[in-house]
């Protein structure tokens, strides 16, 4: 729950270092095998391998899976989205694993961003099909979340405009030590596309959580 309490910070400009053949990077279907009904989307390592890297607070991190959430798991003074996806990334801080969620948001409209119908059409045939890959290309979904800017009155990109703050996995035994990056302008996603994505990965959203005294910091340019 992202509401009151937020801080105004000098946030740096977020960005992915895209590597391999993003153009035709696989992933595969996964689920849980402890009888939670959990699916994600798992970077497959290999021929086509994406190095997907993301530094944050001088913690360079790799791309690992993609979850999505609907409704999504955040919600922004009380209200949540249509749709969550979560990019988990996993670093090394020393010796010390590290993680990274960077959460983009998702409203029903009328159509998709481009860059999302492509992302969805490439994953619709793996629903139901564990372990089996589809080429996705991860480089226009990434310039389509960071470049997203606000609906009205545009003012800055979600690469300059964004919430951060250290908190925990959504998923038992919710372990700490990870950095969220909540991306503040949502982007567009048909009825359509949202069920197909619900259907072939969706998960339930964890209940809403109060923030505990973590500190969210808000990067925001005007």
């Amino acid at each position: 729950q992202i509401g009151g309490g937020v801080r105004a910070a000098a946030l740096p400009v977020l960005g992915w270092q895209i590597g391999g053949e993003a153009a035709a990077a696989a992933f595969s279907l996964e689920r849980s095998v402890d009888g939670e009904d959990r699916r994600w989307l798992r970077s497959v390592r290999g021929e086509y391998a994406l190095s997907a890297v993301m530094s944050v607070k001088g913690v360079a991190y790799g791309l690992d899976s993609v979850e999505a959430h609907a409704p999504s798991e955040h919600a922004v003074g009380g209200v949540r989205s249509d749709l969550e996806l979560q990019l988990v990334h996993s670093g090394l801080a020393g010796q010390q694993a590290r993680y990274l969620i960077v959460s983009a948001l998702f409203n029903v409209a009328a159509q998709s961003a481009p860059a999302v119908t492509a992302f969805v059409t490439a994953i619709a045939p793996l629903a139901g099909r564990y372990g089996e890959e589809a080429a996705v290309d991860f480089g226009a979904l990434a310039m389509a979340l960071l470049a997203q800017t606000e609906r009205v009155a545009p003012t800055a990109t979600n690469a300059q405009s964004y919430y951060a703050y250290a908190g925990s996995f959504t998923a038992a035994p919710c372990t700490e030590g990870v950095e969220w990056v909540v991306l503040k302008n949502a982007l567009s996603i048909s009825a359509t596309d949202l069920e197909v994505l619900r259907g072939a990965m969706g998960q339930a959203a964890r209940p809403l959580q109060a923030l505990n005294n973590r500190v969210v910091l808000d990067s925001h340019v005007l």
